[in-house]
């Protein structure tokens, strides 16, 4: 068997492949000999036929061609154009001239297989044997551009989505109660003490992990509830000054000794503040049903706990948990009308915010101020 022979048993078994594999191809198109069920790939060996195989082939065969032609002594140019045809190939299609999908693997291959021939002296004798080599060469581009992809990959643009219809609902929390503790023994301080002098102790905060606008909502807090107590006409001792007289004391912390020295009845501790969560999938729609979505809503509240010390006695006289809970008299908004998100959205469409992610400082001085007042009121019944 000669080289050409050899040559074209190469094209066809590549492709046989594209058409097994890769059946998208130009001549395929021109041909209308198209394969509807390409080879499923499931193992390494299969996906290096469909990727690797063909342009193997391919190139084996142009080679095998540029050597027949050397060694009938045809003019060397046609042996060159058909040695730098494959990786010039690869080139065209990195640089998006020719369609296809250039491949590092298949410039490796090339090269080595490049190797694997001498190149000659070029010779201009024997000019007639150049219509011969013009033919050979003529083919094999043929034979490249058949086998490329007959035109871009065009992706299918994804499906439109479907708009979100939504409908409105109005949510009703019910509020949590507060708790409340007092001992008997604060009604007896209250009545023996006259006007009774009070200071407010503030959680102690580490001032590296605590932002200038957190800084000052706490600052805008501890202001409220001092503001509320001097209302009611208690003593309010200044906090700065009471924390140096406990400063001032030995470490046995005599509390009666604190009394007498900053002349102080009781201590007010806000203990802790913070946000908790609210969750509900009751709604009422806008024709007024009570409706259940299958997802939850989730709204944010506040809460803050005080405990209250008589401080001649150290002992721990009141506790007091108040609780803000929103939407107790109902809240708008729109949802999802198929109940698929939990998402909140304001009734104006020009809105994007949504409502309820934390507690905003106006609400929460407000909270604040309330609590104060309810817990001067629990004093005053005693």
């Amino acid at each position: 068997m000669n080289k050409p022979l050899y040559a074209m048993l190469l094209v066809i078994s590549g492709l046989m492949s594209y058409w097994g594999f890769r059946p998208e191809i130009y001549i395929f198109d021109v041909l209308g000999f198209g394969n509807p069920n390409p080879i499923t790939i499931d193992n390494p060996f299969l996906l290096w036929v469909k990727n690797h195989y063909a342009d193997l082939a391919w190139c084996l065969a142009v080679y095998l061609m540029a050597d027949y032609l050397a060694t009938l002594s045809y003019p060397r140019v046609y042996s060159l154009i058909l040695w730098s045809l494959p990786v010039v190939s690869e080139g065209l299609q990195a640089m998006g001239i020719l369609y296809g999908t250039f491949d590092w693997i298949d410039i490796f291959i090339y090269i080595f297989l490049l190797i694997l021939y001498s190149i000659k002296t070029f010779s201009m004798k024997k000019l007639k044997l150049h219509f011969v080599g013009l033919a050979v060469c003529a083919l094999a581009i043929f034979g490249l551009v058949a086998s490329k992809t007959s035109r871009p990959a065009v992706r299918t643009p994804p499906a439109p989505k479907k708009p979100v219809v939504y409908t409105q609902a109005t949510f009703i929390l019910q509020p949590k109660r507060d708790e409340i503790f007092t001992k008997p023994s604060l009604s007896n301080i209250l009545k023996t003490t006259g006007n009774t002098s009070i200071v407010l102790r503030v959680p102690v905060s580490e001032e590296d992990k605590i932002t200038e606008a957190q800084k000052q909502i706490n600052n805008t807090i501890y202001s409220t509830i001092e503001k509320e107590l001097l209302k009611a006409d208690y003593v309010v001792r200044d906090r700065a000054m009471f924390a140096k007289a406990l400063e001032g004391e030995n470490s046995s912390a005599d509390y009666a000794g604190i009394h007498r020295s900053t002349k102080t009845d009781l201590i007010l501790e806000l203990v802790t503040y913070g946000d908790i969560k609210h969750n509900t999938n009751k709604y009422v729609d806008g024709n007024g049903s009570e409706q259940a979505a299958s997802v939850n809503f989730s709204f944010t509240g506040t809460s803050a706990e005080f405990k209250l010390i008589s401080v001649k006695d150290n002992d721990l006289v009141g506790s007091y948990t108040f609780y803000y809970t929103p939407c107790v008299d109902g809240c708008r908004y729109r949802i999802n009308a198929a109940g698929t998100s939990n998402k909140l959205h304001a009734i104006s469409t020009d809105t994007k915010d949504t409502p309820y992610e934390y507690v905003a400082p106006d609400v929460l001085e407000n909270f604040f101020k309330e609590c104060s007042i309810r817990l001067i009121k629990e004093l005053k019944t005693k």
